[in-house]
């Protein structure tokens, strides 16, 4: 007997039928957590906007370094 076995045994002893739509409520933030949160989600995106820019760096750095490799084996 798997998971979904156990699960659909469940929506028949609760009435849901087969295939019933299920939902995930989730309570509501605390004030404090939502502050945490933003404070997390704000420093994430400074985050991968340095990482986008060393990238762009470094795809510079490499055309460079390609065109100094050619230079030098001519």
């Amino acid at each position: 007997m798997d998971f979904m076995d156990i699960f659909e045994s469940w929506e028949k002893i609760l009435g849901l039928g087969k295939g019933h739509y299920r939902e995930w409520v989730d309570e509501e933030i605390c004030p404090r957590g939502k502050e945490v949160l933003l404070g997390l989600l704000r420093r994430m995106r400074g985050m991968e906007q340095k990482l986008n820019e060393i990238e762009e760096d470094n795809e510079g750095l490499r055309d460079k370094i390609i065109a100094i490799e050619k230079e030098t084996r001519n």
